[in-house]
């Protein structure tokens, strides 16, 4: 996927996640705030082994050395 379509599909859930806060009642607040949680925690882990790529792919290039 480019970074055009995931900031538009970010925007368009965070579009929902609002609407839904805004437009209902009490349980809205409850989903609304554990799917804003869980994104937060899915897009931590996909930092994570995106950076975990980009090491791998430096230390095969040998560009990165990470004995001391």
């Amino acid at each position: 996927m480019t970074t055009a379509i995931r900031l538009t599909l970010a925007g368009i859930f965070t579009a929902l996640l609002l609407g839904v806060v805004y437009a209902s009642g009490e349980w809205g607040h409850v989903i609304a705030t554990t799917a804003g949680f869980a994104t937060a925690i899915a897009l931590l882990g996909a930092a994570v082994l995106g950076w975990e790529r980009v090491v791998t792919s430096a230390e095969s290039a040998g560009l990165v050395d990470l004995e001391h």
